[in-house]
């Protein structure tokens, strides 16, 4: 199978979350009326968002490579550069005795072995950040795609913040997800607010849509801007 490009694995994530949340409607209504409503609609909001967590760091792995293989010069550069400041570290007597000499294509393998070696998927604590990183392993072509605004930079902050709190339930978890969320502004004010518990702010309805759509809509801007 031949390797995806930028603009196909962002249209495939974009399928992907769009079907996730038409599910996600199909069975709200599907629980609409049943014993346990609530505790129904909680659950199905919280899969829901844990599987749009999981789904957008998958996206951002796959695009990251998908960039590389169509322009890898950036990508060995800077593994030549890494090689050689280790060896220089290790045996600085002999580093004039040593060539590198990379290929000048790599293959899907050979990228994620050198971008992956634990196979956890490439992910990022800090979007902040996501330039930075990026701009050491795509072309320069691409790489301003993802000088994320300050806005986007928050939301997937948020995002992280969602994922994290669901997967933990911990006291430093649900913190930050607190402090992130009251400071949301501009286009992700419709997911600000003040949780005392998660389940009734996510469920709380806003104009045309429900949080879980909000989500949804702001991760196919974002990861359409940088995929195409």
């Amino acid at each position: 199978m031949a390797d995806s490009s930028p603009q196909e694995v962002g249209k495939r994530f974009v399928k992907r979350i769009e079907s996730l949340l038409s599910d996600y409607q199909r069975l709200l209504n599907n629980v609409d009326g049943q014993r346990r409503q609530a505790s129904l609609e909680t659950l199905l909001a919280e899969q829901t968002l844990m599987s749009l967590g999981i789904y957008w760091e998958a996206f951002l792995h796959e695009l990251i490579i998908a960039y590389i293989l169509q322009s890898p010069t950036t990508y060995i550069a800077e593994y030549k550069r890494r090689l050689t400041q280790n060896l220089t570290d290790k045996f600085p007597g002999a580093i004039g005795w040593t060539t590198i000499s990379p290929p000048p294509r790599l293959t899907r393998a050979e990228v994620e072995m050198l971008l992956d070696p634990q196979r956890r998927n490439f992910t990022v604590s800090d979007y902040s950040k996501l330039p930075e990183t990026v701009n050491k392993l795509i072309s320069a072509g691409y790489a301003p795609r993802f000088s994320l605004g300050a806005e986007d930079t928050q939301f997937l902050s948020y995002l992280i913040a969602v994922r994290n709190f669901l997967a933990h339930r911990s006291d430093g978890s649900r913190d930050r997800l607190r402090t992130v969320t009251a400071n949301l502004m501009a286009s992700n004010s419709n997911l600000a607010g003040t949780i005392v518990r998660f389940d009734t702010y996510i469920k709380q309805p806003i104009p045309g849509t429900s949080r879980v759509g909000e989500i949804v809509s702001r991760l196919k801007a974002i990861a359409t801007a940088l995929s195409q």
